[in-house]
């Protein structure tokens, strides 16, 4: 029983100094359910991970984590800017949700633009094919395959 009440104390104590704006742009974002890193360089490295993993150009995802987490490396580690910098990682995670839709919606639509292209091709190569004109044509040009 004394060890549970420790570790229930020491839980409450870690969960004092994590942020929840975090804890759920991990969760929602990344799938990442365990404790939020206690450094700035970890929660940098977590981010970056998730950017990757999201499907972005790594050095993309390392470009935004400079920017946005190395101009706090020397500040304290506190609940206020983990905040602040997992509300700034929302607010990707909010424009990766956009981009994702974009680029789904734009490779439906590229596929059906290709099918139709296909459809019509195969239509005009069959009208031509019924076509006697053409296929007289087809013949005297290029031979036997088309006589």
């Amino acid at each position: 029983p004394a060890l549970l009440s420790l570790e229930a104390r020491l839980t409450q104590r870690s969960e004092q100094w994590e942020s929840a704006v975090c804890k759920k742009f991990f969760s929602d974002y990344c799938f990442v359910t365990s404790m939020v890193p206690k450094a700035y360089a970890d929660l940098k490295a977590l981010f970056e991970g998730c950017c990757v993993s999201g499907g972005h150009p790594e050095s993309l995802c390392l470009s935004i984590g400079a920017e946005s987490f190395d101009m706090h490396k020397d500040e304290a580690f506190s609940v206020a800017k983990q905040d602040t910098l997992c509300t700034e990682m929302e607010a990707f995670g909010k424009a990766h949700a956009l981009w994702r839709k974009d680029k789904t919606e734009t490779a439906t639509s590229l596929a059906q633009a290709d099918e139709k292209v296909e459809h019509t091709l195969d239509h005009t190569v069959e009208r031509k094919e019924q076509d006697p004109e053409i296929k007289a044509w087809a013949c005297r040009r290029y031979g036997s395959p088309y006589c």
